[in-house]
């Protein structure tokens, strides 16, 4: 009850930004095999909201690329489910690599200060 409970506070947090943002999915469709799976909400103010599923398998560290964002972006952790993620952005590589160190857990990433392309 806890983490649904955490869940809803993280979701009202960001839900105003919902209803004009443009989906991206930044390490392509989901293929039914795939270890990581990302989907990016990229809103009208620049921000991007990632998500991140890390399935069995799948080893424990991805690089996600986000062009669209700017070199000083701030990523920070909205929510995590299974695991404590590690969050390192790459400036020059306008990339984020991220760790979810148990097989399939989750992560919601806001990155702000992202552009508009």
């Amino acid at each position: 009850m806890n983490l649904v409970r955490e869940a809803l506070i993280t979701y009202k947090s960001y839900r105003h930004l919902l209803p004009d943002t443009r989906p991206h999915w930044p390490l392509g469709l989901p293929g039914w095999r795939d270890g990581w799976l990302a989907l990016a909400l990229v809103a009208r103010n620049g921000t991007i909201l990632l998500s991140l599923w890390r399935r069995g398998g799948a080893p424990p560290a991805v690089t996600v690329p986000l062009p669209g964002a700017v070199a000083d972006a701030r990523p920070y952790v909205l929510f995590e489910a299974g695991a404590q993620a590690g969050v390192e952005w790459d400036e020059g590589g306008r990339a984020l690599r991220v760790d979810l160190p148990v097989e399939e857990s989750a992560v919601l990433i806001a990155v702000e200060g992202a552009g508009h392309g």
